[in-house]
Parts: structure tokens; C-alpha cells; sequence
């Protein structure tokens, strides 16, 4: 999917990385960039190829109570342990998908955006489908010299022939114009409570 080479070579610049010979911090720098685009596109395209033609209306799935607004001074762990517990009190999800949201972030990183982290756990360990925004009053260290203040979390369980609701596809596609959308964003991080995210995302 990426060649990174020393050397110039006649491949499309998309698929191709030309660095140092000794690697420098700009050509890592770009590598992990690359390859966030790279993994974001492949997901956007398999959910597209796997629900094309299906509806695309995910917004039962958005909930006003799994709207939040949040103090930076919680950290990133706590952030999500309190997601999950709401989500657990609810009834949306098993206490173990926190586990498993925290074996997500530990295998690579979330983000889709400056700012911007998009994360889920097992589908396995959800009973009610639902998106959870949460914004942070301001940006607090996600990892690697990552700072971030909007979380988008995500539940989405397998229905009984082994596949994820066709809506699904819908909110992925959306999601990735939003993030791509720098007045959008802003008028996102002007919500002051979770009843105005909620607006937010629902028009």
C-alpha cells in the first residue's frame, strides 16, 4: 500500500514516500501522517463497499444523555472511563467494552483530525447501538504529543448474521466531512452543554 524509499521512483505520489537517508524527525513526521490519511480512506471505503445502497440514516444512534462537556483537567483515561460508565448505566453497552476501548487506543492511534479522536471498542460487548461526542473546555494530551478536545465514541454491535448496521456507513461518511470542515469544527467547539452538541449533530 506504501513504499517509502531513499531513491526517486516512477509511482504515484500517493503511494509513495521519498525520505532522507537517514531518517529525520520531517520524514517520520510525514510517514505517520500518510499512513493516518491512508487508514482513514480504507475504512471510509469498505464500509461504502459493504452498505452501498443501503440507508444511511444513523441518527437514532445519537443520543442527548451521551452528549457531554467536559473540564480539561480530566485525563484522557478518565475521559473515557466516564463515557463507558455512563453508557454502562444505560444499559448501551457491558462494563468490559472499556477494556477493550483501551485496547483500541493502545494499538494505534484514533485520531481523524487535529483534534479530533474517533474511538470504539468490541462490537461483541454492545447492546444498544449509540455515538457519544464529547468536548473538552480545552485540549488535553491524547498520546505521542497528541492534544485533543473533541471524542467521538462509538458502539455499534453486529447484528445476528455477523455484520454492522448498514447506518453505520452513513455516520463514517459524515463524520469525515465534518472533520474536514474548519467552520464546521469551530461551531462544533462553540457548544456549551451536551443538549447543544446534541443539536449539533441531529441538524
Amino acid at each position: 500500500d506504501l513504499v517509502i524509499t531513499t531513491v526517486p521512483l516512477n509511482r504515484d505520489k500517493e503511494t509513495t514516500i521519498q525520505v532522507n537517508d537517514v531518517l529525520l524527525p520531517y520524514d517520520l513526521s510525514l510517514i505517520k501522517e500518510t499512513v493516518k490519511k491512508m487508514q482513514k480512506n480504507k475504512m471510509l471505503q469498505t464500509l461504502m463497499q459493504q452498505h452501498q445502497g443501503k440507508k444511511t440514516d444513523f441518527q437514532d444512534y445519537i443520543l442527548p444523555h451521551m452528549m457531554f462537556v467536559l473540564n480539561a483537567n480530566m485525563s484522557k483515561n478518565e475521559v473515557l472511563t466516564f463515557v463507558c460508565q455512563q453508557a454502562v448505566s444505560a444499559h448501551y453497552i457491558k462494563p468490559e467494552y472499556l477494556e477493550s476501548v483501551m485496547a483500541r487506543e493502545n494499538a494505534s492511534s484514533t485520531e481523524i483530525a487535529a483534534g479530533v479522536v474517533l474511538t470504539h471498542g468490541d462490537p461483541a460487548l454492545v447492546k444498544q447501538n449509540f455515538i457519544s461526542l464529547i468536548l473538552l473546555d480545552e485540549p488535553i494530551l491524547w498520546g505521542d504529543g497528541q492534544y485533543c478536545d473533541v471524542i467521538f465514541m462509538v458502539a455499534f454491535r453486529k447484528e445476528p448474521n455477523g455484520k454492522i448496521d448498514g447506518n453505520v456507513a452513513g455516520f463514517y461518511t459524515r463524520l469525515a466531512s465534518w472533520v474536514e470542515n474548519e467552520e464546521a469544527m469551530k461551531m462544533l467547539r462553540q457548544c456549551s452543554s451536551g443538549r447543544a452538541l446534541y443539536e449539533y449533530l441531529i441538524h
